[in-house]
């Protein structure tokens, strides 16, 4: 980021800050790569996001296991050394022993993990690039925005890889979401004890 970019950023998080006061609004809560980029250049914005996050996914994730045993194995965690990453491997240490945990980046190899529960918290279009990485067998529950689009979905299907994507909370935004995330709100956005009631829908292709 140039020195611009974080001006911009610093200009970005006072208006929401007026805007904060100015609605009365009790939190403020940032999606998409404004939570890293912060982060990322120490400025004074504090906050929740990734913790709520990382448990809205752990408990997608709680939700899955018993539905993807025996078939999966053990559960990889794209983008493991990011910030989301990491801080998942982490809880899922902390809250599950069911199936041991692994975290994959950018250089590691994916065929040593077959028929695993792929959890991709690595970059937009990761899917899409990689799929054909991906061993028969699996599933991967996307947490990244956009959900893997329907082309390489279908791809997927037909070497036997279902893919199911976290969509959120239930709850209402203005204007909402689109696709995958319909009637849902961002994780980020969520309370601390609302990850309980976390979406996670199956992307499934027209007519199936």
């Amino acid at each position: 980021l140039s020195a611009a970019s974080t001006h911009n950023l610093v200009s970005l998080v006072d208006r929401i800050e007026v805007l904060q006061r100015s609605l009365g609004a009790r939190s403020i809560a940032m999606a998409g790569i404004l939570p890293s980029l912060l982060r990322a250049r120490r400025l004074r914005y504090s906050g929740i996001e990734f913790d709520i996050t990382c448990r809205a996914v752990a408990r997608a994730i709680e939700k899955m296991i018993s539905s993807v045993q025996p078939e999966c194995m053990s559960i990889v965690v794209l983008g493991g050394r990011g910030l989301i990453g990491r801080n998942l491997v982490r809880t899922l240490a902390l809250i599950q022993n069911t199936l041991p945990v692994y975290a994959v980046d950018k250089g590691d190899e994916l065929f040593s993990y077959s028929s695993s529960l792929y959890v991709n918290c690595t970059q937009p279009g990761f899917i899409e690039n990689q799929w054909q990485m991906l061993p028969s067998g699996s599933v991967i529950l996307n947490e990244v925005y956009p959900a893997p689009n329907l082309e390489v979905v279908s791809r997927l299907e037909d070497k036997g890889v279902k893919v199911f994507h976290v969509a959120g909370l239930p709850g209402r935004m203005l204007p909402g979401m689109p696709g995958e995330y319909k009637d849902a709100i961002p994780c980020c956005a969520a309370k601390p004890g609302d990850v309980r009631d976390v979406i996670v829908k199956r992307i499934i292709l027209d007519g199936n």
